[in-house]
């Protein structure tokens, strides 16, 4: 063997964070977001319910609720309406477009027939309450406070980590500001690198090194799996 190579790869994930996540779902800092990820880890509790134990029911054309047999009701989201739905056995999309009392019925005939004795709701601690998630009572959910919390610890003992600097709000052109934390109601996102550590790139005739980054990726409500993509990159743009 007389040589080596190196394929290069061009990875859009972050970019696509960067384009798309909303102002009130981004943070300047891994510690901000933690912040507001242990706030709603302490906002929302995890309970478990039995499948007889609630229904849906009406409140206008549009909107439906989860009423509970002790009579206290909890709005869903978009994401545990889905959720609900697929419980059922009903296709979440279709029931949007139905009138909430049509689609109320709809739910409610289909958890007549669901085996699975209980659920696991994720939903807010106190009034006004809301339905985050509805899992089974086997998911096994991973908080986002404390993956961040490991993110900082590794920020503590290694600083060259840090955020990578972006269009502000994800617009072009913009002031640039750290990026790359990004925190929803469905999911958490950190794209971190260390450019003070430079490996030799034998494609880079310049010299110029790769270095290292990471990104962390999770949802506690079951939109994704938790993963972890660790990667040697060039440029960040």
């Amino acid at each position: 063997m007389t040589g080596s190579s190196v394929s290069a790869v061009t990875a859009y994930t972050a970019h696509r964070e960067w384009a798309s996540r909303p102002p009130d779902e981004r943070y300047a800092s891994v510690h901000a977001l933690f912040e507001a990820a242990r706030a709603r880890r302490v906002r929302i509790e995890e309970r478990p319910i039995e499948t007889g134990e609630f229904r849906t029911e009406a409140i206008a054309t549009d909107d439906l609720v989860i009423r509970e047999s002790s009579g206290r009701t909890a709005a869903l989201t978009h994401w545990s309406f889905g959720q609900l739905a697929t419980i059922a056995g009903a296709p979440p999309n279709y029931l949007r477009t139905l009138p909430a009392a049509i689609a109320s019925s709809a739910i409610n005939y289909g958890l007549q027939r669901q085996h699975r004795d209980q659920h696991q709701l994720f939903v807010e601690r106190a009034a006004p309450w809301t339905v985050h998630a509805m899992t089974s009572p086997r998911y096994a959910r991973v908080h986002h406070d404390e993956l961040a919390a490991r993110v900082l610890d590794l920020m503590v003992q290694h600083p060259a980590w840090h955020l990578p600097l972006g269009y502000k709000d994800g617009e072009f052109g913009a002031e640039r500001v750290p990026s790359g934390a990004y925190l929803g109601d469905r999911d958490m996102f950190l794209f971190l690198v260390d450019g003070n550590r430079d490996l030799d790139d034998p494609t880079d005739a310049t010299h110029a090194g790769l270095f290292r980054g990471f990104i962390l990726r999770n949802s506690d409500v079951g939109a994704a799996a938790l993963t972890l993509d660790v990667f040697l990159f060039r440029a960040v743009c």
